[in-house]
């Protein structure tokens, strides 16, 4: 079970909401290149895209998938709370985890 929690950062109401998973996405990315994103690159393998060797680890990647996120600027939370949009903290945990994960590359 994930847990998707926002925590608007002026009254620090927490809306959360729960989901059931069987499979997560986490890209994979060099430890010096943590804040892009990758990109779908049409028809080139992994390799070609991130180069014969990728430093980094599962755990790296579990890490930077629950990294904290801001919601800011134009991408405000609308908080209940408050009753407009405000920054807020969006963050992922992991609350129940299959007793099996499988990785796929």
């Amino acid at each position: 079970m994930i847990k998707n929690q926002i925590i608007c950062q002026k009254c620090s109401e927490l809306s959360e909401r729960k989901e059931p998973f069987m499979d997560l996405n986490l890209p994979i990315v060099k430890r010096s290149e943590e804040d892009k994103v990758p990109r779908k690159t049409g028809q080139q393998s992994i390799l070609e895209c991130l180069g014969e060797h990728v430093d980094t680890d599962v755990q790296f990647l579990f890490d930077l998938y629950c990294r904290d996120e801001m919601l800011e600027g134009d991408n405000q939370y609308f908080c209940d709370g408050c009753g407009c949009k405000q920054d807020a903290c969006r963050r992922v945990r992991f609350e129940k985890v299959p007793p099996i994960l499988n990785v796929q590359l």
